[in-house]
C-alpha cells in the first residue's frame, strides 16, 4: 500500500522531471529560471530533483515562468489522479 510519505515522494519525482524537462524545452539554465521565477535556484534544483515536493505558489511561479501549455498542467492532474486511484484499491 502507499503510504502519505511514498505519495508525496513519487509525485516529488515525477513533477520535478516534469519542470525540468520543460525548462530544457524552453532553453532556461536553473539560473534563469530561479531569477525569472524569484525563487533560488536551490528551489528550482531541490525541485528538478524531486528531492521536494513543491508548494503551490512555486509550482505554479515556475510553470508560469515556462509558458507551459494546459497539458502540462493536465499531466500534473493526471499523475495526481493516478496515484490517488491506486492508494485507494489498494486500500479496499
Amino acid at each position: 500500500m502507499i503510504t502519505q510519505a511514498q505519495f508525496d515522494h513519487i509525485m516529488a519525482e515525477r513533477i520535478g522531471a516534469l519542470i525540468k524537462r520543460e525548462r530544457k524545452r524552453s532553453g532556461l539554465a536553473q539560473d534563469e529560471l530561479a531569477r525569472r521565477s524569484g525563487y533560488s535556484r536551490v528551489t528550482v534544483k531541490k525541485t528538478e530533483d524531486g528531492r521536494t515536493l513543491p508548494r503551490l505558489p512555486v509550482l505554479f511561479a515556475l510553470l508560469w515562468e515556462l509558458d507551459c501549455t494546459q497539458s502540462v498542467w493536465d499531466e500534473i492532474s493526471r499523475i495526481d489522479a493516478c496515484l490517488r486511484a491506486q492508494m485507494k484499491r489498494e486500500a479496499a
